[in-house]
């Protein structure tokens, strides 16, 4: 019996999922990429694993090897074409970035990505890297052909509604709207809003203490505006927190995120979404813009409206409406 694994976790969209690829022809070892260029980033990271074949040991075994996923002294570079500008990544610890990989098959430790900070491309506004094309470029010590990729670099995209320091209404009266512009470099898109609210345990006697909470209202959007029900932000709000008569809370204000992903992030949707229906055979079928091996090279960047308040009409029904009235909102 053959083993088979592919050592990637994809994170989608433009905010984060795993996904798992899986061979449809046996290799004993292939390349998998997974980059996603985003110039409101303070660095970029690519990731490069083995996917890998073994007549004889499991592939839960060899995942946990780590030379086993991870090549070994790797040239990675990315290339403004408009320039022939070559610039080197170096390796890094994904762990100690900031970016713990996940439990699960694969080794936790260590979590080798590779890595530019976004100043090093000289992308410190938008006419830096508006209508430019970069390649990535990676050559394997098992490969002198290098596997390349390119992606023109998407633009940032524009919130119109809500702007910074306006409010949001969630009411029966009208379901709020979150409207962008259209950009020609953006095909699909992701909307989140992050919620700011103090906490204070009245047992402790201690002071409010702050809370972050993260609510994905969208992904997958080909349009320009998503319209949230309103009940969601209650529902949303009653799931994260916990009734507690001696906890008090206080609602501050949101930040609105609108995510705008490149061409190939809307291929690799589309073609996930093309076989997963009731009516499909459920397999989900390979994407990739790699000129080999598996993967996918993109682009994503963002804007953000600060400072969003909520309506006094949501507040009313945040203090009082049956959805929320026990978390103690004040």
């Amino acid at each position: 019996m053959k083993y088979y694994l592919i050592a990637l976790a994809l994170l989608f969209l433009l905010t984060a999922c795993d996904n798992e690829l899986n061979l449809t022809a046996e290799k004993e070892e292939t390349s998998v990429v997974f980059g996603l260029l985003n110039p409101s980033d303070t660095a970029q990271y690519i990731r490069v694993e083995r996917a890998f074949i073994d007549p004889n040991v499991s592939a839960l075994d060899i995942a946990q090897i780590p030379d086993s996923i991870y090549y070994q002294d790797l040239d990675i570079k990315l290339v403004k074409l408009s320039e022939d500008i070559s610039y080197d990544l170096e390796e890094v610890d994904g762990n100690v970035e900031g970016y713990i990989k996940d439990d699960g098959a694969f080794a936790q430790s260590p979590n080798t990505l590779y890595k530019i900070k976004t100043d090093d491309l000289g992308w410190f506004d938008e006419e830096d890297y508006e209508d430019e094309i970069y390649e990535l470029r990676i050559k394997t010590n098992e490969n002198d052909t290098a596997i390349t990729s390119q992606t023109l670099i998407a633009e940032k995209p524009s919130l119109t509604r809500p702007k910074t320091g306006s409010s949001l209404a969630f009411s029966a009266i009208s379901d709020p709207l979150i409207r962008w512009l259209e950009k020609e470099s953006l095909k699909i898109y992701d909307v989140r809003i992050k919620m700011y609210i103090k906490q204070q345990d009245l047992t402790t006697g201690e002071g409010f203490v702050d809370t972050t909470l993260i609510w994905d209202v969208a992904k997958n959007v080909r349009d320009k505006e998503v319209v949230i029900p309103y009940q969601n932000f209650f529902l949303f709000l009653r799931s994260e927190l916990k009734e507690d008569p001696d906890i008090r809370r206080r609602f501050i204000d949101m930040d609105v995120e609108l995510y705008g992903g490149g061409e190939e992030m809307d291929n690799f949707v589309n073609v996930l979404q093309a076989n997963l229906g009731i009516t499909s055979s459920q397999e989900i079928p390979i994407y990739t813009n790699m000129s080999d091996g598996l993967g996918i090279f993109s682009s994503r960047n963002e804007d953000i409206s600060t400072e969003v308040r909520i309506s006094p009409v949501t507040i009313d029904s945040l203090y009082n409406g049956s959805i929320t009235k026990d978390l103690n909102f004040q």
